[in-house]
């Protein structure tokens, strides 16, 4: 598979790769973390929004970012994470809680720095979707609890559990 530069439909110069869509050569020019800092910004405003749908599409990118760019997601993104997907989490919405305790456990496994600082509100949150009667959000909201015990400091995660579950 070779790269050329062809005309593109849209009149702008594009590279093209055989079977792949044209990007703007200047979005391969940026560096990543500039990239990356963008889809994280974009993930928190869609996890902001008030709009279902678009709350879903925030969630999964957070998963997506967490698997594929941990780094990226520092001390103070960890805070608003924290108090973003305890939101979320206790939705009324079972989607979007599936979805936030899934995307819980996904940071919790990216072990993301600075993000047992703000534990409280995401184990809290996970802890009372344990005694939910729908079983598919307490199958994920166990799995997003073993995934926060496996990944995190002991220390923290026992006095979260033992004091939240009380």
């Amino acid at each position: 598979m070779s790269n050329r530069v062809e005309e593109c439909p849209r009149k702008y110069q594009c590279v093209v790769l055989v079977g792949v869509e044209c990007l703007p050569t200047k979005e391969l020019w940026r560096s990543p973390s500039e990239k990356s800092k963008r889809m994280i910004q974009q993930c928190f405003l869609q996890l902001e929004n008030k709009d279902w749908e678009i709350t879903m599409k925030g969630l999964k990118a957070l998963s997506q970012i967490s698997k594929q760019h941990p780094e990226d997601l520092d001390i103070c993104a960890a805070r608003m994470i924290g108090r973003l997907l305890g939101r979320h989490i206790k939705n009324l919405r079972s989607q979007v809680a599936r979805a936030a305790c899934l995307a819980a456990g996904d940071v919790f496994s990216s072990q993301v720095r600075g993000i047992d600082q703000d534990l409280d509100d995401i184990a809290g949150s996970l802890l009372h979707r344990t005694a939910d009667t729908n079983r598919f959000l307490q199958s994920d909201s166990n799995s997003a609890l073993d995934q926060m015990v496996q990944y995190l400091p002991p220390h923290k995660t026992i006095g979260i559990i033992v004091l939240g579950g009380a």
